[in-house]
């Protein structure tokens, strides 16, 4: 009797003129930045603002929505590096999330804390495709989930990217093709009762879309990629499937409806929401997770380093910043080049700390000091766009002159360049110019904490007007432009 009931209700579910809603909300390459991030004066994403958004935008309360993250939680942001991690599965338990997919950066403090973070998240970690050497499950993920949503199970299948970085280090696990792991844990959920799959992945949307077309007789409503940053999505032509990312560093979120009837389960609804506010409301109680873990960080990152008036914009000043300084502790250097992809936010107005310099330049790279021609230097330049950011070129009228010198470019002459070793390693003209750079700094932070200790700008004069080779030149479509700070040098 038992069975005939359960088989009677399963009917009424997808009898036609039936449709159950299964609602999902979605985000992913979180990247450890709890706190969201300053980008040109706009406070964009962040944890307690992406709660506050589902909850006044989304009607968001658990068990309402499967909230699926698409992997690469951790690290970057001092808060998760210094402390591995644990900050963002606490806040990700707090907010209600269903399941993430794994990607590089789950790996990005060793299998070891992988595994103690799984342990300390309340939802599950799925990978499909990963598998130990031996061919056996791994413990640090499950292939899939099936959950109640709505009365409807719900098979959540995860995917990691096979494109993983060498440097990634698995140990002794490995990522086999996405396809064959999808069909097996398809047919498995289904068999366990299933009636819907979705699944939540790593994969690059491209790599997804063509993944898709290769299982189109699975029937697989939505899938959810992730890795590459990109924001966007759709229903793939000559499919019934959905392919969406939804950006990275909790800046935007997706919000997919399905109904479930006779036919099977379809995309309704969907929407990308990116955060980018002045003053954005924020939920308290994630507030409050993140102000503890902060706290931990001690004196040395949370004390006052330096202050500014304006606040310092990633894609102007703040970069001028980063170089001024950079050129201020290298008096045999004339010149200083960034790659403005590595300006990752703004510092603040009022006083920052060294977690907000951190934030500003997240990643572990060097110093370099280069020889190179003037002509070398403008042909650098030109044709980069706005890739790269430099200082210590003055242009006026058309004429090119040194700043430190105040003489005009020879482009003849050999001058000295510092350049970040990302951009250097990626920059064939650069490599030409000088095949072996001088390592001055090996992280790219350090100069700036000396000018900073070297100069109060907390007490004193700020930072804006304390910087003297600071306009930053790059290039458009209209030529050579030149980008002085809101607050000129006094």
């Amino acid at each position: 009797m038992r069975r005939i009931w359960g088989w009677a209700l399963m009917l009424c579910l997808v009898a036609p003129g039936w449709a159950v809603p299964v609602r999902i909300l979605t985000t992913g390459d979180m990247h450890g930045a709890l706190k969201g991030s300053l980008m040109d004066g706009y406070q964009i994403g962040g944890a307690a603002s992406m709660l506050a958004a589902w909850k006044a935008r989304e009607d968001f309360a658990p068990g309402k929505y499967l909230v699926l993250s698409a992997g690469d939680n951790i690290g970057y942001s001092p808060l998760s590096n210094m402390l591995e991690g644990e900050p963002d599965i606490e806040v990700l338990n707090a907010m209600g999330f269903t399941a993430s997919a794994v990607s590089m950066q789950e790996f990005a403090f060793g299998r070891g804390q992988f595994l103690r973070l799984g342990g300390q998240a309340t939802f599950p970690f799925l990978a499909a495709n990963l598998i130990n050497t031996a061919g056996t499950p791994v413990e640090v993920a499950k292939p899939y989930i099936i959950v109640d949503a709505q009365g409807v199970k719900v098979a959540v299948i995860g995917l990691i990217t096979p494109s993983l970085p060498p440097s990634v280090n698995l140990g002794l696990l490995k990522v086999i093709p996405p396809e064959p792991a999808l069909r097996v844990a398809t047919q498995e959920a289904r068999l366990k009762g299933a009636q819907v799959v979705v699944v939540v992945s790593s994969l690059p949307p491209a790599d997804l879309s063509t993944l898709a077309r290769a299982v189109v007789d699975l029937r697989i409503p939505l899938m959810i990629g992730g890795f590459s940053h990109d924001v966007g999505g759709g229903s793939l032509a000559d499919t019934d499937t959905w392919v969406i990312a939804n950006g990275s560093r909790w800046s935007t979120y997706g919000r997919i409806d399905l109904d479930v009837d006779a036919d099977g389960a379809h995309v309704t609804s969907a929407k990308q929401v990116t955060l980018a506010q002045r003053n954005p409301a924020l939920d308290p109680a994630i507030t409050t997770i993140i102000d503890r873990h902060m706290a931990k960080l001690g004196p040395d990152y949370n004390k006052p380093l330096g202050a500014s008036t304006t606040g310092l914009w990633r894609s102007t000043t703040g970069a001028a910043f980063a170089l001024h300084g950079w050129l201020a502790n290298d008096p045999n250097s004339e010149f200083a080049a960034i790659n403005m992809g590595g300006m990752r936010q703004d510092l603040p107005a009022g006083a920052f700390t060294k977690a907000d310099v951190i934030n500003m330049l997240p990643f572990d790279d060097r110093l370099y000091r280069i020889s190179i021609t003037g002509q070398q230097l403008l042909e650098l330049i030109s044709p980069r766009g706005d890739q790269i950011g430099l200082c210590g070129l003055a242009v006026a009228d058309g004429k090119f002159t040194v700043m430190r010198s105040g003489e005009a470019l020879d482009p003849k002459k050999t001058y000295h360049l510092i350049v970040d070793d990302y951009l250097y390693n990626n920059c064939d003209s650069m490599k030409k110019a000088d095949a072996a750079p001088v390592t001055i700094f090996p992280d790219w932070r350090l100069p700036l904490y000396k000018w900073l200790a070297d100069h109060d700008t907390v007490k004193g004069r700020p930072v804006e007007k304390m910087m003297t080779l600071t306009k930053l030149v790059k290039y458009n479509e209209n030529g050579l432009i030149t980008e002085p700070p809101a607050t000129p040098a006094q």
